[in-house]
């Protein structure tokens, strides 16, 4: 006698329990790439080239035409695991001569398989991980060049730009904290940023538009922002990321990650 297979065997061959996601992150100004050795102007005519600009990905979720979200789960390499990962997109040369060497501008995971239509992620390390030793880190989080010290945390984002030939560095990671490196009870200011994209299938391509983090900057301030509320410098910056600059918390969704 033939056994029939069972519906629920049928089903389970057909359909795939999970599916690949990719997200491939790219910077601009003005709508323009930004590389390594590739300049481009602001509406005001000041001059922008790239030196070093990493960020942290976590959180990353998958939303449905209801409204339900799924969680990502991160392939796991130098650059990312199940729950962070760290976006690099400048090279060790030319502009970006002391930054890292290998440029890293995709992220990779699986989720259930599903419709989806936008993704939604966290630009920022987890609370435990951010606050853990860093001498004990792996994966992504030990890179020590993004890990903010005197801050007891990473920096979220680390984009280190020249204006007209001047430093401009934009670092953002959770300020106000209170205890030792390894031991931090909480930071008055977590300073992570909300994001979300269109998807293409599975697979989204996020802008990070840095433009509107470059307001001009007084002339008797010290140019970019450290994420402190008192910086003038950071006003442009948080208001583009979405967050309060005074609080630290998402005010909305960044407008300066957007598909591309």
């Amino acid at each position: 006698m033939t056994l029939r297979p069972s519906l629920a065997a049928l089903l389970l061959t057909a359909c795939p329990a999970s599916q690949a996601v990719e997200l491939r992150f790219e910077a601009q100004v003005e709508g323009a790439p930004l590389a390594c050795d590739a300049p481009q102007r602001l509406a005001d005519g000041r001059q922008v080239e790239l030196v070093d600009l990493r960020f942290f990905v976590h959180a990353v979720e998958l939303e449905d035409a209801d409204g339900k979200r799924v969680p990502v789960t991160l392939d796991g390499d130098a650059h990312q695991q199940a729950d962070v990962a760290l976006v690099d997109l400048a090279t060790d040369g030319g502009s970006c001569r002391n930054s890292s060497a290998a440029l890293h501008p995709t992220v990779r995971g699986s989720a259930p398989a599903g419709d989806y239509w936008r993704v939604h992620f966290t630009i920022g390390v987890p609370f435990a991980a951010n606050h853990a030793d860093p001498i004990h880190a792996q994966g992504p989080l030990a890179a020590l060049s993004m890990h903010w010290g005197w801050q007891g945390g990473y920096k979220f984002l680390r984009a280190d730009l020249r204006i007209d030939g001047a430093p401009h560095s934009v670092h953002v990671g959770s300020t106000g904290c209170a205890g030792e490196i390894g031991a931090i009870a909480g930071c008055r200011r977590s300073n992570r940023a909300e994001a979300a994209a269109l998807l293409h299938g599975s697979r989204a391509a996020v802008a990070l538009e840095l433009a509107p983090m470059l307001a001009p900057t007084p002339a008797d301030t010290v140019p970019g922002c450290m994420a402190e509320p008192g910086d003038p410098g950071c006003v442009p910056v948080f208001s583009a990321m979405g967050l309060n600059l005074v609080t630290g918390a998402p005010a909305h969704a960044s407008p300066v990650f957007r598909a591309r």
